[in-house]
Parts: structure tokens; C-alpha cells; sequence
């Protein structure tokens, strides 16, 4: 599955759906928000909100990177409130450009993962709302005690 060549994605049989945030060279941070992950800054974003992630609704689940040790990534943005769950997301080894392989990292790799994970769920269940996808996500991780503090629960995926 998966490329066919060495990598395959948490929900292989996914579709990318490509969004035009560019119009004739120009973007406004409103068209780009609505892709934005819990953010790479290493700040609480509680206490200085980041948004779309900082907001409490269904539609959105903010997510926070990890390293393989299971500790908060040193760039990754947190909150206790306002970020839901943790993924792994440094020495993400993907696909690049010439049909090679590389590392990356950031909270656009930790929300791949879910954004992978969304996805095996409307699978089986297609007609889950908003508000139980994002529930589902968060009653099925495990928690972290190096999470305390920095995601709801000290959740991870």
C-alpha cells in the first residue's frame, strides 16, 4: 500500500484534497488559518492564543508534536486547554521531491497523524459527527505524564 516503494500513511486509502490559498501571488492569514496546526513556537498557546487552534470547537482538534521519547516537542506550541492531543511528529521520515525519502518535523506531521486518523474513522463510521470524530480521537489515546500540563489530559496519539 501506500506509495508502493517504501511508505504508507496512517490512512493509506485517503485522498489528499488540495485547497488555493493564493490568488495572484496573494494569501491572507484568514485563507491559510484554516490549515494551521497548535503552531511551532514553543509557546502556551492558553495564555497567548494561536488561532484557529485556541479555539474550543468541534471542527477543530489542536494538535502537538512529540518526540520518539514520548516528551513535548522543543518547538511544538501546548495548553492544557487549549490543545487536545499530542502526535508524533519529529524524524518523520516521508516522501520528498525526486522520488527520495527525508526527515521532517513540526505540528503539520504530529496533525497528519490525526488528520490520518479522521479518516480511518469516517471509514467505518461515515455519518459520525463533527463533535464524535473529535471525541473518539481523544477517549482512544494514551496518556503521558511528560504531557502533564502541556495537552488536555496529557493525551497523545
Amino acid at each position: 500500500m501506500g506509495n508502493q516503494k517504501g511508505i504508507a500513511g496512517v490512512a493509506p486509502k485517503a485522498k489528499i484534497m488540495p485547497l488555493q490559498v493564493f490568488k495572484n501571488s496573494t494569501a491572507y492569514t484568514s485563507d491559510i488559518i484554516s490549515a494551521y496546526a497548535a503552531g511551532n513556537s514553543y509557546i502556551d498557546i492558553d495564555v497567548n492564543e494561536v488561532y484557529p487552534a485556541s479555539l474550543a470547537l468541534d471542527n477543530i482538534i489542536s494538535v502537538a508534536s512529540i518526540n520518539k521519547s514520548g516528551n513535548l516537542s522543543r518547538f511544538s506550541n501546548y495548553g492544557q486547554n487549549s490543545v487536545d492531543v499530542a502526535a508524533p511528529g519529529e524524524e518523520i521520515l516521508s516522501a520528498t521531491p525526486g522520488n527520495t525519502y527525508g526527515q521532517s518535523g513540526g505540528t503539520s506531521q504530529a496533525a497528519a497523524f490525526v488528520t490520518g486518523e479522521v479518516a480511518l474513522i469516517l471509514s467505518k463510521y461515515p455519518q459520525a459527527s463533527l463533535s464524535d470524530i473529535k471525541t473518539r480521537i481523544i477517549n482512544s489515546c494514551d496518556k503521558l505524564s511528560s504531557l502533564t500540563g502541556k495537552v488536555s489530559g496529557g493525551r497523545y496519539n
